[in-house]
């Protein structure tokens, strides 16, 4: 059988195979041929192949994949024996084939979980040493590569309410193999984490306030305004869905304690500080209470009364006509 079976020039996807001929006492005849059988490790699979010399190229190999040669040589009285079994390994290639089933879970503002199906063995062309990600996120049009050596991946730190477009590949030490199909996905809406600022009465009346603020970044559904009447305690909230509102049939010369937080679809951020607007005065609405004549003569009388109810005042009571 040929002696010192061998490979040069591998590469990914073929190999040059070599051996020493024959001695003379042993050919037999005229060697017109060599016939070599070659096993495919991997699948079990076997394929013939002839070589007029002692030197042949074996292309159109799987990458990263053994297979086992064998050399006969024949006369044209037939086959002699095989030598021994040489084994070689073609080289690693970038895969031939994405990742299936690329999907995004377990949404928060902040965060979401990626997973895959990695791809099958024959296409791997190699050891797979990570899996990338491409990213584009919507709207700032900016470039993101994630990487994983898992055929999943947690990714933190992303932006609340953003859309995030992604397709994954497969990498080997040689390269990054074709991408999956495009998923997209969406971060929910986070609170917001700033308040308004310079929120401050632009007009006051005595039974209105008219207020503006500064708008807070983000998608933001409405403005909440808790307002407490210091005078009464009472409470109650404006709303608005611009960065002002005028709130109307107020009660005059009473101070409203306005407290103004942005709100987005997952509820209210940080409040800003406190401000208070207090309504101008206006006429008494009520008339002063039980009057009383005392002391009277022929030429004099003491007349005496209580101020109208408090909540009828409306300002600071500085006189009383008599008529």
């Amino acid at each position: 059988a040929p002696e010192s079976v061998s490979a040069s020039s591998v590469t990914s996807t073929s190999f040059v195979l070599s051996w020493t001929p024959l001695a003379d006492e042993d050919q037999n005849g005229v060697i017109i041929r060599y016939d070599i059988n070659v096993l495919v490790q991997e699948t079990g699979e076997s394929f013939e192949l002839e070589s007029p010399t002692t030197v042949l190229t074996v292309s159109n190999l799987d990458p990263y994949t053994t297979y086992i040669c064998e050399v006969a040589a024949a006369t044209s009285a037939g086959e002699g024996p095989y030598s021994n079994s040489y084994s070689v390994q073609t080289l690693e290639d970038v895969p031939s084939a994405a990742p299936t089933n690329f999907m995004a879970s377990e949404l928060s503002p902040t965060s979401a979980f990626l997973s895959w199906t990695a791809i099958n063995e024959a296409d791997r062309n190699g050891v797979i040493i990570q899996y990338v990600i491409d990213v584009t996120v919507q709207g700032s049009g900016a470039q993101l590569t994630w990487t994983s050596t898992s055929d999943f991946l947690e990714v933190i730190d992303l932006e609340p309410d953003t859309t995030y477009v992604c397709a994954v590949a497969a990498a080997t030490s040689i390269g990054t193999g074709p991408f999956s199909s495009q998923i997209t996905f969406q971060t929910p809406p986070d609170i917001p984490d700033e308040h308004p600022t310079d929120f401050a009465a632009i007009d006051v009346t005595s039974t209105s306030i008219s207020v503006s603020w500064n708008p807070v970044p983000g998608n933001i559904v409405m403005y909440v305004i808790s307002v407490t009447v210091q005078e009464t305690g009472e409470h109650f909230q404006w709303t608005s869905t611009t960065t002002s509102y005028e709130a109307t049939g107020l009660k005059p010369f009473r101070t409203y304690v306005c407290i103004i937080a942005a709100a987005t679809t997952a509820g209210l951020g940080p409040p800003a500080p406190a401000v208070d607007i207090t309504t101008l005065e206006d006429e008494p609405s009520a008339s002063p209470e039980s009057i009383s004549f005392s002391d009277v003569t022929s030429t004099s009388a003491v007349i005496s009364w209580g101020p109208p109810p408090y909540e009828d005042q409306n300002g600071v009571i500085i006189s009383y006509t008599i008529i």
